[in-house]
């Protein structure tokens, strides 16, 4: 299995821990722009050069990409991705949550936000979508419909199961994952190994990790992605080191 990772707040000290890493691995780097991205890119290439790295656009006002994202930053990630060779790109497709004013401040723009997100589809990346799970050809549409969900392209579904209290919701998330990699999507993403921007999510334990690895193994996925780099240790670093063997 194919062990790649998410870093949302990149530093040197964030970047540290890729000395632990010695198998093929791509590194999403979250930035406002690309400009920062290759910088930081440089800087965790000074830690572990084999490492290869994606870019992680998160928008300085809106954070995640959706219609409901203020129009201007996704512009921005339109015309710099434009000007950009072909590299990998991973888009945080998420509703507002954080900031659930946008769905009513920005809604006016939501048709031609949506065509923007389509236009930079279209560009000649290799694109990653961070998505929520479907199951069904209803919720499956609704996504769609929302602009949030693109299944032409290789995406990816959250299944941080240290933040996953409910043994019905973790066994919908599995039926969602089983159902994608049956559909040929592949790639899941598993955490946390370290907080996010909610600053709460509990750290999933190795033994957890483990077990994750293996149920994704089970159902054909044939690539995971970590959240995150900052959080990874010796001993996740082994449990990595064997599911990339799987």
């Amino acid at each position: 299995m194919r062990i790649d990772f998410f870093e949302e707040f990149p530093s040197s000290v964030a970047f540290a821990p890729a000395k632990w890493i010695d198998f093929p691995s791509l590194v999403y780097i979250a930035a406002p722009d690309l400009e920062s991205y290759y910088r930081q890119a440089a800087s965790l290439k000074a830690v572990n050069p084999d490492v290869t790295t994606g870019y992680w656009p998160l928008l300085p006002k809106s954070y995640w990409i959706s219609p409901f994202s203020f129009p201007g930053e996704l512009n921005s990630i339109l015309d710099e991705l434009a000007r950009a060779c072909p590299m990998d790109v991973l888009l945080d497709l998420e509703l507002p949550i954080q900031k659930p004013e946008l769905a009513f401040r920005n809604a006016h723009y939501f048709f031609s936000n949506r065509r923007m997100i389509r236009k930079i589809l279209k560009l000649p990346h290799r694109f990653l979508l961070a998505e929520y799970p479907a199951i069904g050809w209803m919720s499956q549409k609704l996504l769609q419909g929302l602009g949030i969900s693109y299944p032409e392209h290789e995406s990816c579904v959250m299944y941080y199961t240290s933040m996953i209290r409910s043994v019905r919701l973790r066994n919908w998330m599995q039926e969602s994952i089983r159902s994608r990699a049956k559909r040929g999507q592949k790639t899941v993403g598993l955490g946390c190994l370290s907080k996010g921007i909610l600053g709460t999510e509990p750290i999933i334990e190795n033994a957890g990790l483990s077990k994750d690895i293996h149920f994704l193994d089970s159902v054909g996925c044939t690539r995971a992605v970590i959240f995150q780099l900052n959080g990874l240790d010796q001993k996740y670093a082994e449990t990595l080191r064997l599911a990339n063997k799987i």
